[in-house]
C-alpha cells in the first residue's frame, strides 16, 4: 500500500505541474494587458483612468510582465542589461532617461563601472564628431554670401537638427527673412552643442554620481570639456580599477561578514573599518553578500550582517534590524489595539473579550511578533529583488544561461515561488496571495464541508430506499422531484431564496429571519463562541441549500442506479434464496459494491463544489475562495487566478487518491499495485 501511495503522490506532483503549466498558458493568452487593465486603462478592467506609457512599462516590470511567458531564448546578461540601460539613457522620453539614470546610479552603481568606462571613449568621440559637423554647418551658414547659399545651409540644419529648428511665425503679417532665420539658428548654438555632447555627458554624470569626489572619484567640473573629463576619468580608472574588482569586493564582504558589528554600525558616526571598506566597493559586493544571506541560518548573526551589508551597498531599507523608534511604533500600535478592545468591552460577550485579549497578548510578545513579521517581509523582498537584480551584478556561465532561459520567464518566476508555497502578491489588493487564501479558505471549506456532508447523508439513504423499493409511488415522486431540482440553476434559486426568505418581506418573517449576505455578522467577534457558531449557521442556511440540492439529486440517482445493478447480481439473489433477511442482504452484501460509483464521483465532486462556490459566494457576498476567484478573473489578477486553479487541481487529484484508497476499504478484492 505504501508503495502505491508513494507512486500516486509522485504522479500527483507531476500532474499538478502540468495543470499549472496549461492553466498558466491559457490565462496569459487571454487578450489585454493586465498591467493596463488593473489600473483601469484603455477600457480594460473595472476602473477608469489614464496613465502614460512609461508608467505602464514600469508597472509591467514591477510584476515581471515584461518577461517572456515560457521560454527566453536570450536571457539578459550583465552586459546586455547595462547596454539596455545606456540605450534608455538616450531615450526621447525624459521619464525614461530619469529612470535609466536612477537605475545606473542607485541599483547598478559600481557594478557597472567597467562597462561605463568602456563606452565613454566611444561616446566622447561620437559627440566630438557630431559637434564638429554641427559647427561646420553653422559656420557654413555664417559664411553664406548669397541667398541660395543661405537657403542651402538652412535646409541642411533643418534636415539634421529638425528638433531645434526655429518655429516659422508671421512677423507683422509676413514670413521671417533669411537674415532673421540665420540669427535664430545662431541663438540655438549652445543648445545644439549640448545636444551633440549629451550622450557622453550623461555617462559622465552617472560616473560622478556613482563615485563622487567624496568617495574617491576624480575632481571634474560639471562644465569641463568632455575630452578633458574623459581623460581625468580614464586616469582615475587606470589607478583605481583594482579597487572595484570582484576579488576586492569579496575580500571586503568577507571581512564584514566575519568581523562586522551591526549594532555599532547603526549608531551614527561609529561606522567600522569593515563597513567603510564595504561602502567603498559598493554594489560590486552584492553577489557574495547575497550568497551569505541565502546560506545563513535564519535569525543568526551572519544573516543579520549579510542583510545589513546588502542594505548599505544596494541602498535598500530591508536590513534585519529594529531601531528604538520602530519598537516604540510597535508598542504604540499595541496600545491602540488594547484601548480599542477596552472601549468595546461593554458591547462584547465576556468570552469574546477574553478571546480578543488573549489574541493580542502582552506588549513584549506583540513587539516581538511585529519584528518577526517585518523580518519575514524583508527576507521575502530580498529574494524577490534578487530574482531580477542578479543580472546587474553577475556574469553568468553558459550552463547557468541555459537554466535562466526557463527561469527568467513569467512561468519560471511563478513556479520558483510556487515550490516554496509562495503564490506571490495580488496585483489588485497588493497583499500576499497566501494571506488572502488563509483568510478565505476556511470560509469555503466550511461551506463545502457542510454541503458535502449533507449530500451524502441524504443521498445514500434516499438512493438505497429508491433502489430497494423501485417503482413505488414514493420512488417515482422522489425521482421526479430530484430531476426538477437538478434542472434549476443555482443562481436563480439563490436569487429566489433571497427574495422570499430574507428581510422584512420574507415569507417566514419574523419567525425565521435569515441573513441574505456574508458569512457572519459584522459584529460577530463580539459574540461568545456558541453565539458565533449560531450566527454562522444562520448565515449559511441559504448558501448551503443552493450548493446542496443539485448535487443531492445527482448523487442520489447514482446511488440508486449503482445499487440496482448490484441487486440484480447472482450472489445477491443466492443470498436472498438462502433465506437471509432482506436488510442483511442489502446492507452487508450489496451496499459495499453499490458505493463504488459514489466513490468515483468523489474525485470530481470536490472541484465541482468549489466551482459552484464561485456562483453561490458571489450571490450571497461571502468572502471565500469562489468570490475571490471571480473578482480576480474580472481584474486579471494572475497570481490569485493561478493560486485558485492550482488549489482546484490539487483537490481533484486528492479526491481521486482518496477514492482509490476507499475502493480497497469498500471492496477487499481490490489490491494496491
Amino acid at each position: 500500500m505504501w508503495q502505491f501511495l508513494l507512486k500516486r503522490l509522485l504522479l500527483l506532483i507531476v500532474t499538478l505541474f502540468g495543470i499549472a503549466l496549461i492553466s498558466f498558458v491559457i490565462v496569459t493568452m487571454a487578450p489585454g494587458d493586465p498591467s493596463s487593465m488593473k489600473m483601469g486603462l484603455k477600457g480594460g478592467g473595472r476602473g477608469q483612468g489614464g496613465l502614460d506609457d512609461n508608467t505602464i512599462r514600469k508597472n509591467r516590470e514591477l510584476y515581471y510582465l515584461d518577461r517572456p511567458r515560457l521560454l527566453d531564448l536570450s536571457p539578459p546578461t550583465r552586459r546586455t542589461r547595462l547596454e539596455k540601460a545606456l540605450a534608455e539613457l538616450d531615450a526621447k522620453s525624459e521619464l525614461e532617461r530619469k529612470d535609466a539614470k536612477l537605475l545606473l546610479e542607485s541599483a547598478i552603481g559600481t557594478a557597472g563601472l567597467d562597462v561605463l568606462m568602456e563606452v565613454l571613449p566611444g561616446r566622447t568621440a561620437t559627440g566630438a564628431a557630431a559637434r564638429a559637423e554641427l559647427e561646420g554647418r553653422l559656420d557654413a551658414l555664417a559664411r553664406a554670401a548669397t541667398d541660395a547659399e543661405r537657403a542651402a545651409a538652412l535646409e541642411a540644419l533643418s534636415r539634421h537638427h529638425g528638433a531645434f529648428a526655429p518655429p516659422v511665425r508671421l512677423v507683422d503679417g509676413r514670413l521671417p527673412t533669411q537674415e532673421e532665420r540665420v540669427r535664430a539658428w545662431e541663438r540655438q548654438r549652445r543648445a545644439l552643442v549640448a545636444e551633440a555632447e549629451a550622450p557622453a555627458r550623461r555617462v559622465l554624470s552617472v560616473l560622478a554620481a556613482v563615485v563622487p569626489p567624496a568617495a574617491g572619484g576624480p575632481e571634474v567640473a560639471a562644465d569641463a570639456p568632455v575630452a578633458d573629463a574623459m581623460t581625468a576619468w580614464q586616469a582615475w580608472w587606470a589607478e583605481r580599477a583594482e579597487d572595484f574588482s570582484r576579488a576586492r569586493a569579496r575580500e571586503a564582504a568577507t571581512a564584514w561578514l566575519e568581523r562586522g558589528d551591526v549594532a555599532a554600525a547603526g549608531a551614527e558616526g561609529k561606522a567600522s573599518p569593515e563597513l567603510e571598506a564595504l561602502r567603498r566597493v559598493g554594489q560590486v559586493a552584492a553577489p557574495p553578500l547575497m550568497d551569505a544571506l541565502r546560506a545563513a541560518r535564519r535569525g543568526s548573526p551572519l544573516e543579520q550582517r549579510a542583510a545589513y551589508g546588502l542594505a548599505v551597498v544596494c541602498k535598500k531599507p530591508w536590513d534585519l534590524t529594529t531601531t528604538p523608534e520602530e519598537r516604540q511604533t510597535y508598542a504604540a500600535r499595541w496600545k491602540e489595539r488594547q484601548d480599542a478592545i477596552e472601549a468595546q468591552k461593554g458591547d462584547m460577550h465576556p468570552s469574546a473579550y477574553a478571546r480578543e485579549v488573549a489574541a493580542l497578548g502582552d506588549e513584549a510578545a506583540f513587539v516581538a511578533q511585529e519584528e518577526a513579521r517585518e523580518f519575514a517581509d524583508h527576507r521575502a523582498r530580498w529574494a524577490d529583488w534578487w530574482f531580477r537584480a542578479e543580472e546587474y551584478y553577475v556574469d553568468f556561465s553558459a550552463p547557468r544561461q541555459v537554466v535562466r532561459a526557463f527561469t527568467q520567464t513569467q512561468f519560471g518566476r511563478w513556479m520558483s515561488r510556487f515550490v516554496r508555497l509562495d503564490f506571490g502578491e495580488s496585483y489588485k489588493a497588493k497583499r500576499p496571495v497566501w494571506d488572502m487564501l488563509a483568510e478565505r479558505l476556511p470560509v469555503t471549506l466550511t461551506l463545502n464541508a457542510i454541503s458535502l456532508s449533507l449530500i451524502y447523508l441524504m443521498a445514500v439513504p434516499l438512493g438505497i430506499y429508491s433502489a430497494v423499493n423501485r417503482g413505488v409511488a414514493l420512488d417515482r415522486g422522489s425521482t421526479l422531484a430530484l430531476f426538477v431540482l437538478y434542472s434549476l440553476p443555482s443562481f436563480w434559486v439563490g436569487s429566489m431564496l433571497i427574495a422570499f426568505f430574507t428581510g422584512e418581506q420574507g415569507l417566514l418573517h419574523p419567525l425565521l429571519d435569515l441573513p441574505a449576505h456574508h458569512f457572519m455578522s459584522l459584529d460577530a467577534d463580539k459574540l461568545s463562541t456558541w453565539g458565533k457558531v449560531k450566527d454562522v449557521a444562520r448565515h449559511l442556511v441559504l448558501p448551503v441549500i443552493c450548493l446542496t440540492y443539485a448535487e443531492l439529486a445527482y448523487v442520489s440517482r447514482q446511488m440508486r442506479t449503482g445499487l440496482l445493478d448490484v441487486i440484480r447480481q447472482d450472489y445477491v439473489r443466492t443470498a436472498v434464496a438462502k433465506g437471509l433477511p432482506r436488510s442483511r442482504v442489502i446492507y452487508k452484501h450489496a451496499l459495499r459494491n453499490g458505493l463504488i460509483p459514489l466513490l468515483t464521483l468523489m474525485g470530481a465532486l470536490l472541484p465541482v463544489m468549489f466551482g459552484g462556490s464561485v456562483i453561490i459566494e458571489s450571490i450571497f457576498s461571502i468572502d471565500g475562495l469562489g468570490k475571490m476567484a471571480f473578482d480576480a478573473i474580472l481584474d486579471r489578477d494572475y497570481p490569485v487566478i493561478m493560486a485558485n486553479l492550482v488549489i482546484s487541481g490539487f483537490l481533484t487529484l486528492l479526491g481521486i487518491l482518496i477514492a482509490d484508497i476507499a475502493y480497497a476499504v469498500v471492496d477487499p478484492r481490490i489490491e494496491f499495485r
